[in-house]
């Protein structure tokens, strides 16, 4: 039906073709808002779902509303009076004289609306106190109030349950939680209390003193959690891994879950050699002590190589990533207003306090995924690389919980607290100390960023942090469940658990995203 509308001269959106990560309310009211006419498709499933109703709904208020019949139905009741195009038995062919009316309807309706759009030269006189109409109450038009004026009556769980998973802190939130506590007690009331009459009680018994119990006592040492790391995958994309050291100048962070800061995960050292007091050999068939052994001459002292620089990049492992320290310190989140491609969801601009932490420098490739199947700690299905080639090809397509396992495997197998950045962490990576839309500048340069296709990563020049591919080439998962923008994030930029959580956010863009997309404070969400 698009693609036919389409083909008729006319300018077609649809909620399929949002760009991954927009936010879905915020964009479709907007569309609904801005269009000419809204086509709202009737089907078995969709006059079911309160969340079509919603849009039918505001698109009628906004824009000139056309009902069509793809499935044999009932229509909803409120729009049963609104006339229906029937395309039940339409299968494409634009000579249909079905589709003919139907699109005659819709050209109808534009050429209306454009009428009516037409300036015209009105003059209106100034209302006396006494003659001026009351002013119209505010009517809030989205969809969100559209959904929760179908269901604020109602008596389905579901309902007020779908409304809070999509909308945990929306204006009508506490009512949804009164609702759902009082259908729950209507469901299943309180037993009702039975009087019986009590026999006289007898004379109270002095109890005897309580007997002390000793407190409990703490045990040493502290509860160990594995901090899960990272890889990224968008719509074609592998990963950035954080990865949390014990180090004094690498501090371990909290957990994605907002759970309370991990100890620094201590190395003990070897005993030493106590060279006081040593006593003497004996013999153990004899009462008189021998003579110690003599000990044998020291090795000549060998000089110690130096010690890598405290940025330079590790490995945990031969297969394990290779990570690059990055220091702590302070930055701004989002994008200003004026910032050209900004979308509403990037602000405000907030601080953050960001604590020192490794990243790895590339994208999760093939090998390393690999690797952790063949471990038994990924997913055995085999991701597509497009016929681009695997090994230090960056894996594409796997999914935010494919990502999470293979950071616990990372975590299992090297003894050491992987976990997925924060999104405040990874945009302060990216960003590398720099301020601009680009972490190159303000300006889109094609040269450094793969186009057309991913690549290996490393072929590009690094971002001043050293870290390649922050932007393009695939998309990368953080472990923040999708907020729209930044007002209830922590200021040390611990990973958000709340929200939409069956969407968790995707960062830095792929090979085949605009350049507005790619820079460096776009965010965009997967579910």
């Amino acid at each position: 039906m698009a693609n036919a509308l389409e083909a008729a001269g006319l300018s077609v959106w649809w909620d399929t073709v949002l760009r991954t990560g927009q936010t879905y309310d915020e964009v479709t009211e907007g569309q609904l808002r801005e269009a000419t006419v809204v086509v709202v498709l009737w089907s078995s499933r969709s006059v079911r779902s309160k969340w079509v109703r919603a849009e039918a709904t505001l698109g009628d208020r906004k824009s000139a509303l056309v009902p069509v019949m793809i499935e044999p139905c009932d229509r909803p009741i409120m729009f049963e009076l609104t006339q229906t195009a029937d395309l039940t038995k339409w299968h494409g062919d634009v000579e249909d004289p079905n589709w003919q009316n139907f699109l005659g309807d819709v050209r109808t309706y534009i050429d209306r609306r454009r009428e009516n759009a037409a300036p015209k030269a009105t003059t209106v006189a100034p209302a006396t106190d006494a003659t001026a109409p009351a002013k119209e109450e505010a009517r809030d038009d989205t969809i969100e109030a559209a959904f929760w004026m179908s269901i604020q009556h109602g008596d389905d769980l579901s309902d007020y349950e779908d409304y809070l998973e999509r909308y945990p802190h929306g204006n009508f939130a506490k009512l949804a939680h009164k609702r759902l506590k009082a259908i729950e007690e209507k469901a299943h009331p309180s037993a009702p209390v039975e009087l019986k009459a009590e026999p006289a009680a007898p004379p109270p018994v002095k109890p005897a003193p309580p007997v002390a119990t000793p407190e409990p006592q703490r045990k040493g040492g502290s509860v160990m959690t594995w901090l899960a790391a990272a890889i990224v995958l968008a719509a074609a994309g592998a990963g950035a891994f954080l990865y949390m050291s014990g180090n004094a100048d690498m501090p371990a962070t909290t957990q994605a879950n907002a759970t309370p800061p991990l100890p620094p995960v201590e190395t003990p050292l070897a005993p030493t050699a106590d060279t006081t007091a040593q006593p003497a050999a004996t013999n153990p068939t004899s009462d008189v002590p021998t003579e110690p052994a003599s000990e044998p001459a020291a090795p000549a002292p060998q000089p110690e190589p130096p010690a890598p620089p405290a940025n330079a990049p590790f490995r945990d492992c031969d297969r394990c990533p290779e990570m690059k320290p990055i220091p702590g310190g302070d930055f701004t989140i989002g994008s200003p207003t004026d910032e050209p491609g900004r979308s509403p969801w990037e602000g405000p601009l907030l601080i953050r306090h960001i604590a020192p932490f490794a990243m790895s420098t590339r994208e999760v490739t093939f090998s390393e995924w690999e690797a952790c199947v063949a471990d038994n700690g990924c997913n055995r299905y085999q991701p597509d690389d497009r016929g681009w080639g695997k090994v230090e090809q960056p894996v594409l397509m796997v999914s935010w919980n494919d990502a999470s396992a293979f950071v616990r495997w990372l975590g299992k197998h090297t003894g050491k607290a992987y976990r997925l950045p924060s999104e405040s962490e990874w945009e302060y990576a990216a960003r590398g100390g720099t301020t601009t839309a680009y972490w190159w500048g303000g300006s889109f340069d094609a040269a450094l960023v793969a186009r057309g296709r991913a690549t290996a990563s490393g072929q590009r020049s690094p971002n001043p942090f050293g870290l390649y591919d922050v932007t393009g080439n695939v998309a990368e998962w953080v472990a923040d469940c999708y907020v729209n923008g930044y007002e209830d994030g922590a200021e040390d930029g611990t990973a958000r658990d709340h929200g939409d959580c069956r969407r968790r956010v995707v960062r830095g863009g792929s090979w085949r995203d605009k350049p507005r997309d790619l820079r460096v404070a776009s965010r965009t969400r997967v579910g």
